[in-house]
């Protein structure tokens, strides 16, 4: 009887310590497991970076951002800023929303392969805000150097304006609001000068 007695013992503890162990590694496998729906009410980073499945950087947040890849080949910022980067597959440049704290501005652009294509910017410093579209540049262009500008959409020193750029980049139809609030419309030839124009 004492024998049977031990063996019902030892079977019972048994079982205990089984369903302890596993009571242990189901709490260590949900405490490891990623959450799906964390809430932070704070995250304090210098840069976060969103890569696709082969790991290229697509989307760069950033205190500072890196410097551009143009073609495969990086090149240095002319001046530190902050915002967001947009980069292709091969995670080459092709966009982005900066703040410039030297000039107090901000500037969101898409960008053609090797230069800018349309900019949306805000400079309080020059007291301009605008909208620019730029052509595609030249084959044998620089990286960096833009196509002639098209349009632009601004107000500038209280002005507020709409141009249209021929492909040499010269004016040839400005229309303005100026600050008196009197509107005027002027065409202009190759030389820059005015042909026409609304009033008389």
């Amino acid at each position: 009887m004492e024998i049977e007695r031990i063996q019902r013992e030892l079977r019972f503890l048994r079982i205990v310590t089984l369903i302890l162990f596993l009571a242990l590694v189901g709490t260590w496998l949900i405490g490891a497991s990623p959450k799906q729906n964390s809430q932070f009410d704070t995250i304090e980073v210098k840069s976060i970076k969103i890569i696709d499945d082969k790991s290229v950087a697509r989307l760069v947040f950033a205190a500072e951002l890196p410097n551009p890849k143009v073609q495969g080949k990086e090149y240095p910022r002319s001046t530190k800023v902050a915002g967001i980067q947009f980069n292709d597959s091969l995670g080459n440049e092709i966009g982005g929303l900066a703040i410039f704290d030297r000039l107090d501005g901000a500037g969101l652009c898409f960008d053609y392969g090797t230069a800018e294509a349309v900019c949306l910017t805000k400079i309080e410093k020059f007291g301009y805000t605008g909208l620019v579209m730029l052509d595609q540049p030249k084959p044998e262009s620089q990286v960096g150097q833009t196509g002639s500008q098209r349009v632009l959409i601004a107000i500038e020193n209280g002005e507020s304006k709409l141009v249209l750029n021929d492909k040499d980049g010269k004016e040839r139809i400005r229309l303005v609001v100026d600050t008196s609030n009197v509107a005027r419309a002027e065409f202009l030839d190759q030389n820059g000068k005015i042909v026409y124009q609304i009033p008389q």
